[in-house]
């Protein structure tokens, strides 16, 4: 609670819920594509066009903690092999060699290709690049395909927004947290962060500013405060605070004091992102009597916790409680950027705002210790549920029956084609759209998708000249 704002701060409307996985098409929002899982993630960076085995392999894990926290993993694997095939198409090399590590084509404002040390690195500019102010009056994958590759670079941003649809339905959207690198030391995962992940907004996007009462001008006042690339350091310390208030009402407020948040959680469990990740936020300066962790904090890593802390302020009502949906967003939060900064998952380092201003700010922040008991116990297990029969057996777990449906209209659950089609699936991780179906008498058939041909004789069935079925 870094300040106080008016007392007639008004409610915002609840944010629509991420609701259940849903095919993805060129009209789904792209900052809402969300992420698959880790193991997942590693499959699709090391997808090879050719044989050579792909070099982006070995840094995925660090491409996928750059990007996770963003809510970006599926995009980024899908966008990074229709631009250069996971750098394993020797074709692309006619625009730019692998040491440049641009895995995702981002070109400088002079027109020439980016340069980096090192594919996280890339990965981490082209997260600020697609989240960033070039296309922030966007909102669907199509409108950000248009930009991102337009007509006038050769491409054709109908088929690339179809192709980039594909390729995220094949990755499933993650329900669970991922699994973290084996020498990674995280609280187990609990109820909480099985929860799927919360619907993010982003201060910097025009659209979503005046969601919560801004104009492009106030926003970029309040998004100017902060300590740019935290003066060379990294996030240390995840401070918790709650608003006193509601968030539009906090951001009219901030506008005339010097405050800011990394994030802002509103009762509806949304996340609103002010401040980047890499820039520390004002929001727990105001030093007063410490308690103990705080201490230990501000010995070991400086007299300003804003330079090292990450922050989250929570809509209360001014009731100084925050929500069970808040919850399960704040730990989805902390779990996060626990992914992406590992020391942070010493519960020392989680503060409520009361432990570094006892002063002025007694009460705020209280749910911390509730937070990390979850944190470290675990959440209960949800109770034992017996799985129905499936409608199309051998489905794999990540596509949902009615993406199926929408992908291949004809699909029968007892049907030989519909068997082969879903064996092809489970073996190459990949959704084919269904294109044609002709008929070529006496039972015979050929059923063509955009990823592979099968022929039907009766009940057999093969494609590419191997039986299937």
């Amino acid at each position: 609670m870094s300040s106080m704002p008016p007392a007639d701060t008004p409610r915002i409307e609840p944010a629509p819920s991420p609701g259940t996985l849903s095919l993805v098409t060129p009209g789904t929002p792209f900052r809402a594509l969300g992420n698959t899982g880790r193991e997942r993630f590693r499959r699709a960076l090391s997808r090879s066009a050719s044989r050579r085995g792909s070099p982006v392999a070995a840094e995925a894990d660090a491409i996928y903690d750059v990007l996770a926290p963003r809510g970006l993993t599926r995009l980024g694997a899908a966008m990074a092999w229709i631009e250069r095939r996971n750098e394993t198409n020797d074709a692309d090399l006619v625009y730019y060699g692998r040491d440049l590590h641009n895995l995702w084509a981002v070109k400088r404002p002079d027109g020439g290709w980016r340069s980096y040390p090192s594919y996280a690195a890339a990965a981490r500019d082209w997260a600020e690049h697609v989240l960033g102010p070039v296309y922030a009056d966007l909102v669907t994958l199509g409108e950000l395909v248009a930009r991102y590759a337009p007509w006038s670079d050769g491409n054709n941003p109908t088929h690339y927004g179809e192709k980039a649809a594909r390729e995220i339905n094949a990755l499933p959207l993650q329900e669970e947290d991922p699994m973290p690198p084996p020498d990674q030391d995280l609280p187990p995962p609990t109820l909480a962060a099985r929860h799927p992940s919360p619907t993010v907004y982003d201060l910097r996007n025009d659209a979503h500013a005046a969601r919560f009462g801004l104009t492009p001008a106030e926003r970029d006042r309040i998004v100017a405060k902060k300590i740019a690339g935290r003066d060379g350091r990294r996030p240390e310390a995840i401070g918790l605070h709650v608003q006193w208030g509601h968030t539009s009402g906090s951001l009219r407020h901030w506008l005339g004091v010097e405050a800011s948040a990394t994030v802002m959680v509103q009762r509806d469990g949304s996340i609103l992102r002010v401040i980047p990740e890499g820039d520390g936020p004002w929001t727990q300066g105001d030093v007063k009597n410490p308690g103990p962790r705080a201490r230990a904090l501000l010995d070991r890593f400086g007299a300003d916790p804003n330079v090292y802390s990450l922050t989250i302020e929570a809509e209360d009502e001014r009731t100084e409680q925050i929500t069970e949906t808040q919850t399960r967003t704040i730990l989805w939060q902390i779990r996060e950027w626990q992914r992406s900064w590992p020391a942070l998952a010493d519960p020392e380092r989680i503060l409520g705002h009361y432990e570094i201003n006892s002063v002025d700010r007694a009460r705020c922040g209280r749910y911390r210790d509730a937070i990390v008991r979850e944190l470290l116990a675990g959440g209960p297990s949800p109770a034992p549920v017996s799985e129905p029969e499936p409608e199309f057996p051998g489905l794999p777990p990540w596509l949902p029956v009615d993406g199926l449906r929408a992908a291949f209209p004809l699909a029968d659950p007892r049907g030989a084609v519909t068997g082969a089609l879903i064996a092809w699936i489970a073996e190459h991780g990949r959704l084919p759209y269904f294109l044609e179906k002709r008929d070529l008498g006496g039972g015979r058939n050929v059923w063509r998708f955009d990823l592979v041909t099968l022929f039907n004789d009766g009940p057999r069935v093969w494609g590419e000249g191997d039986t299937l079925t």
